[in-house]
C-alpha cells in the first residue's frame, strides 16, 4: 500500500466518459507494474482507490445539499426583527 501510494495513483473522479475511465485504468496499471505488484494485491489497491472516490462523493454530495438549503433558506422571508438587528450589526461594524 505504502509503495502504491508513493507512486501518486491518480484518482478516478467516476467520469462517464469510456476513454477517460481507460486511461485511469492504465495509470494504475503501470504502477502496479512499476511496483511489481501481486495480481490479489491489485483487487486491495483499485478497491481502495474507489474507496476514496466513494467517500468524496459523498462530501461533495453533502456540500451540495448544505448549498441548496442555505439557497432556500435565504429565500425565505426573515421577521422583521431579525432584518433590523442585521441592519444595526452592519452599521455598528467598522
Amino acid at each position: 500500500m505504502e509503495q502504491f501510494k508513493r507512486m501518486s495513483p491518480p484518482s478516478f473522479k467516476g467520469e462517464s466518459d469510456l476513454l477517460l475511465a481507460e486511461s485511469w485504468m492504465r495509470e494504475i496499471e503501470k504502477i502496479f507494474w512499476a511496483i511489481r505488484c501481486a495480481e490479489d494485491d491489485k483487487v486491495t489497491l483499485a478497491t481502495y482507490m474507489l474507496q476514496a472516490l466513494s467517500a468524496a462523493c459523498r462530501q461533495e454530495g453533502e456540500m451540495e445539499q448544505y448549498l441548496e438549503e442555505k439557497k432556500a433558506s435565504e429565500k425565505r422571508p426573515a421577521a422583521l426583527f431579525q432584518r433590523q438587528e442585521r441592519k444595526k450589526a452592519a452599521h455598528q461594524s467598522p
